[in-house]
């Protein structure tokens, strides 16, 4: 998408689209965002938003790197939960965004640890997380996307039911 005029409100709407470079020097002050709304469109690596209120928290350069780690195998858990891992702190910005949830729930999906990885500053993604995003952990990590279950032994088991400790 390139060189558009007129163009008004949130980048956000541009979420999930196949996007791989995004020019808005729209003349466009009424545009604005920001643009780690923009951690599910994992092909966008051109950001040009000149003359717009667009904030860049991480250079586009950088976010793309970090979405295609987090979409891949290559990232350990062990060197994501290192203090001060650049994708872990980057992965906490992705998820106060709603536009992120189905990007989230696919990175959570391939990488269950996620969604329990604490931030350096101790919060578990479903504390910190958007409405949205929090549904994603919440459904991943509790029973009916409510119940914490103990993951200790049963308190009883027949051949028709479990019965487990919440």
């Amino acid at each position: 998408l390139s060189y558009c005029n007129q163009l008004t409100g949130d980048i956000e709407v541009f979420k999930g689209m196949p996007l791989t470079s995004l020019v808005l020097q729209c003349l466009g002050y009424n545009l604005r965002g920001n643009t780690l709304a923009l951690a599910g469109c994992p092909d966008l690596t051109e950001l040009n938003i000149r003359d717009t209120k667009i904030v860049v928290p991480i250079p586009i350069e950088d976010q793309h790197a970090i979405v295609q780690e987090l979409s891949g195998d290559a990232l350990a858990q062990d060197a994501y939960e290192m203090k001060g891992n650049k994708t872990k702190s980057a992965f906490f910005q992705f998820i106060a965004f709603d536009a992120n949830a189905s990007a989230v729930q696919r990175w959570v999906e391939a990488k269950p640890w996620l969604a329990k990885s604490p931030s350096d500053d101790n919060n578990i993604p479903v504390q910190v997380a958007s409405s949205a995003c929090r549904k994603v952990f919440a459904d991943r990590l509790y029973f009916m996307g409510r119940f914490e279950l103990d993951p200790g032994h049963p308190e009883h088991r027949s051949t028709t039911s479990v019965v487990l400790r919440a």
